[in-house]
């Protein structure tokens, strides 16, 4: 199935003249607006389904901010167009509004978000990890993140960030073992073939 055609952003930044557009083509979004942005969105502009949601690391980027983001991959299916919503937020404490009231399935996406990002989405009903143990420590998704060498006593086989092959010794291998011979006093005797009837 081809790709839905993007939408035309005039009628959002024609009401919110502080939204960015960026040359891919999403629309950067204040994380304080996002609420009105998103009940707009999905209200007035029938963007009835949230496709995805994804965090972002944006360090090191090239001509990016060293913040967290959260694109908002969304759909509408009586119109059949596309329109992405981006968010920035502190590498610190970022946080940014719950949509989870407007799209369903938010629900999870943010979950994910906070578990390898460590966004905090303000009003989400049950924001815990969810792919990683509760007890786990830090955010996997983040570029400047270091795995620890242990966790709960086990040792990972890491050195930084990257897996470390395990080094085994190579056995060779073994050699099929010889038919076993059996002494012709031990064989059985030959098939003999079915008399025919008289």
């Amino acid at each position: 199935m081809p790709a839905l055609p993007t939408a035309d952003p005039a009628a959002l930044i024609s009401r919110f003249p502080g939204l960015v557009v960026r040359p891919d083509g999403f629309i950067t979004v204040p994380a304080g607006e996002l609420p009105t942005v998103a009940r707009m969105v999905r209200d007035e502009l029938a963007f009835n389904q949230l496709m995805c949601l994804s965090g972002v690391d944006q360090l090191e980027l090239p001509g990016a901010a060293a913040a967290i983001g959260v694109r908002y991959f969304l759909a509408s299916t009586s119109r059949r167009l596309r329109l992405t919503l981006s968010v920035e937020v502190p590498r610190d404490d970022g946080s940014v509004p719950t949509v989870s009231d407007l799209w369903p399935a938010a629900l999870f996406h943010e979950r994910e978000a906070y578990d390898l990002f460590g966004i905090r989405f303000t009003g989400h009903p049950d924001l815990r990890r969810l792919l990683l143990p509760a007890d786990w420590v830090g955010h996997p998704g983040r570029r400047d993140y270091v795995y620890p060498a242990t966790y709960n006593g086990v040792q990972h086989l890491r050195d930084g960030q990257r897996f470390v092959a395990e080094k085994k010794p190579v056995k060779p291998a073994a050699k099929p073992a010889e038919p076993v011979k059996a002494a012709a006093s031990e064989s059985a005797p030959p098939a003999t073939a079915p008399k025919a009837a008289p």
